[in-house]
């Protein structure tokens, strides 16, 4: 063992050893793969843990006696051990601390990304188009939330799968999502509208009101911040749903008054549509050399085209004018019947009371009532007419005028006066059949 040249550092080493860990040594720094780096790290951590056994084995240096520690005393602590057969080199530790920092960095990144998002100013970094909607239990996380540019390329998807095949429980669970995760990032842009814009119509189409109503809500607000989108055509929307929500316990009331003033009232503090129409108006007022009035963005939604319309509709509708009803349901524009449809029951209700009341004795022929009323076939009308109460005669398809319970009062009352009239004959007959008798 003495003729053995010792190495520098834990372990005693031949020549042919510390040749061979310095070749080792020098293949890692090389080594530009981290996956080689490491298989020669490995391999090098073996050959020195081989040599370190035999040197045990042929060497075995006595261990000194444990010092007895003084009573009452805490002991020392006892200096770190490296495990035997790893040399701590300079550059060792410098990778390690390396490696350490680069584990750190990215949970730190992580929290701060979480925490930029709970403060609104960052952004999602989830890259699924497709994402299940789900109500917020706790803060949300950057990895769950959808960036801008993934959430537009959902709503495209969402549009072409509506197109294709309109199933409105899987548009709707998306929409909601996309909703929820524009909400978390405080986005309030173009596209935020674009986003609630289409929910709504999709709402409107397959008559689910309170979902259009709370994308209505959004919208208004929206507009009101300046934002840019469909102010007219949601304007006209609005009003309408005010007569939806208010109108249909009374038709011709004052019912929806309070609800279409509060609608009104909110006109004014939405901007105007940019659209041809608001254009045109600008230009004219320019011409005439108006002043600016702080009532001016007011008018320019008035003057739209399909708030125009939606004030006719309010009108007829509290004035119980059906035939106007049906003249501007024929001309409604964009998704302008979907809401109209929820307030046609009422009004044809009222028509056709009044309608039976001025038409009698005669018969109404269900053509003429079909096309009072804005049914498509003479069968859709004897069904609502026969629904609500009124005598429909098929055979001549013609509407009596008459109730059913009228009817009803009239048979019984035939009834009783037959039924007089048999009595008083019985009783003249029995009346000269006495006489007779007598005689």
């Amino acid at each position: 063992m003495g003729t053995k040249k010792k190495h520098d550092g834990l372990l005693g080493m031949d020549s042919k050893a510390i040749g061979k860990v310095d070749k080792i040594t020098k293949k890692i720094k090389k080594a530009k793969d981290p996956d080689t780096k490491q298989h020669l790290e490995g391999r090098l951590f073996r050959f020195l843990q081989l040599t370190a056994q035999k040197q045990e084995q042929e060497d075995p240096s006595p261990q000194p006696p444990a010092q007895q520690q003084p009573r009452f005393e805490l002991p020392q602590q006892q200096p770190q051990q490296v495990p035997v057969g790893i040399t701590s080199t300079a550059e060792e530790v410098a990778r390690r601390k390396l490696r350490a920092q680069r584990f750190a960095s990215n949970v730190d990144a992580e929290e701060r990304e979480d925490e930029d998002l709970q403060s609104g100013g960052g952004l999602g970094r989830c890259e699924a188009l497709d994402k299940e909607y789900r109500r917020l239990t706790s803060a949300p996380r950057a990895s769950e939330v959808r960036p801008p540019h993934i959430l537009e390329c959902s709503l495209k998807l969402v549009k072409a799968r509506w197109i294709q095949n309109p199933d409105y429980s899987a548009a709707c669970e998306q929409l909601k999502s996309i909703r929820q995760d524009l909400t978390v990032q405080h986005i309030r842009d173009s596209f935020t509208v674009s986003a609630y814009e289409t929910h709504a119509r999709i709402a409107l189409e397959v008559g689910d009101v309170p979902e259009f109503n709370s994308c209505h809500s959004v919208l208004r607000g929206l507009y009101q911040e300046g934002v840019q989108g469909s102010v007219g055509e949601f304007a006209a929307y609005g009003l309408l749903y005010a007569c939806v929500a208010c109108g249909l316990s009374s038709v011709g009331g004052a019912a929806p008054r309070h609800a279409l003033v509060t609608e009104l009232a909110s006109l004014a503090k939405q901007q105007p549509p940019q659209d041809q129409h608001t254009q045109q108006q600008q230009i004219k007022q320019k011409q005439r050399k108006q002043k600016p009035e702080s009532d001016q963005p007011v008018l320019l939604l008035l003057h739209h085209p399909n708030v125009q319309h939606a004030l006719a509709v309010v009108r007829a509708f509290r004035a119980c004018n059906w035939q106007r009803f049906v003249q501007l349901y024929e001309g409604a524009p964009a998704m302008t019947p979907y809401l109209m449809d929820k307030l046609l029951p009422p009004l044809r209700r009222q028509a056709l009371q009044a309608m039976l009341v001025g038409c009698r004795p005669t018969k109404l022929p269900l053509s003429s009532l079909a096309q009072a009323l804005g049914f498509e076939t003479e069968d859709d009308a004897a069904a609502f007419a026969a629904n609500e109460g009124a005598v429909v005669n098929f055979s001549d398809m013609v509407l009596e005028t008459v109730r059913k319970e009228e009817s009803k009062l009239q048979s019984k009352e035939q009834q009783q006066q037959q039924q007089q009239h048999r009595q008083a004959e019985k009783f003249a007959q029995g009346k000269k059949k006495g006489k007779k008798r007598k005689k």
